[in-house]
């Protein structure tokens, strides 16, 4: 029927579970909390389908900073991305671990694409692999706090072939995305993934994870199955999007309602998955890292958008704004 589509939505007590469901995002604007007298045991023991995030709620899991710290205790993140066609990916996620406070960034790239990586940036240390020597991948993957997997790897059977042989006998937390997501999906065997994982696929993405025909619809029923999905493999799951949604075995879901509609663009997923790398890496476990690190990534997208409109902004914008995010 006929429904307000609001410039702002407040909320006495708590958040509504439709305001995130189907298009209801689409008609709720901004959110605001009105605090009505509801006492906080109430509030406590209630149960609920899902958890919002907050400031808040999120600024305990922050890394702490040490003052004595060497780049390496700061967190050391190795990068398995990039390819021929799709240098840019493998960038943007290095760039955005480097920003997102790790102390050194080591990415593994195809060996013949040094020209391609021209244009990283010289604080990025960049070393090329061979698809045949799976030993030497896996060990410098082992030597980081925490890799991230697939921006702009490509979908080839040679990296299909590579994935099957590396993932198994990774240590470290880790980040899938992108490609990534698409060969594991693939892959006729069941690809064994490293414990602490995060996947961070959007709708299209996870509808491959599922091995579903139909497209998904964001309602209770989908955040089932992708509970279930989790339950099953010992995952912390992204389901990006406008919300965004975390999940993690046998805990409540969680919901973002910070970011913008202008990150829908190229590359803003690529800056996520460095982000998280960069939290893992700095000891936040992975559900934590998702939670904190969606919310800093939308909310540092918030800050682009007010600068540069939803219209206007790209995916480095969102980098250029970590600062004001983590502010």
């Amino acid at each position: 029927g006929e429904v307000i589509c609001a410039a702002e939505t407040a909320f006495l007590g708590l958040p509504k579970t439709g305001f995130f469901l189907k298009d209801g995002w689409n008609y709720v604007g901004k959110l605001r909390y009105i605090d009505f007298g509801l006492p906080q045991q109430y509030i406590e023991e209630s149960e609920s389908d899902l958890i919002m995030l907050s400031n808040d709620m999120l600024k305990p899991f922050l890394p702490r900073v040490v003052r004595s710290r060497n780049k390496y205790q700061a967190g050391y993140v190795v990068g398995l991305a990039g390819s021929p066609d799709m240098p840019g990916a493998a960038i943007l996620a290095s760039i955005a671990s480097l920003q997102g406070g790790a102390g050194i960034v080591r990415l593994l790239y195809p060996d013949g694409m040094q020209q391609a990586l021209a244009s990283a940036p010289v604080e990025l240390i960049k070393v090329p692999y061979k698809r045949a020597d799976i030993g030497s991948i896996v060990e410098q993957l082992n030597k980081a706090s925490a890799n991230f997997i697939g921006p702009g790897i490509g979908c080839s059977p040679e990296t299909l072939n590579m994935l099957q042989q590396v993932l198994p006998f990774l240590l470290k937390p880790c980040v899938m995305d992108a490609d990534a997501l698409t060969l594991w999906a693939q892959s006729e065997k069941p690809i064994q993934l490293p414990a602490n994982t995060i996947m961070t696929p959007h709708l299209g993405e996870m509808k491959r994870l599922l091995k579903r025909d139909e497209d998904l619809t964001i309602d209770m029923q989908t955040l089932y199955i992708c509970q279930e999905f989790v339950d099953k493999h010992q995952v912390t799951l992204v389901l990006k999007g406008g919300p965004t949604f975390i999940l993690h075995p046998q805990e409540p879901v969680l919901v973002s309602p910070a970011g913008d509609p202008g990150m829908a663009t190229a590359g803003s997923g690529d800056v996520l998955t460095g982000l998280l790398a960069a939290l893992l890496a700095q000891g936040v476990t992975p559900h934590h890292a998702a939670a904190l690190g969606v919310y800093l990534h939308g909310v540092a997208g918030e800050y682009a958008a007010e600068e540069l409109t939803s219209f206007c902004m790209v995916a480095t914008d969102i980098l250029y704004h970590f600062p004001n995010a983590f502010r």
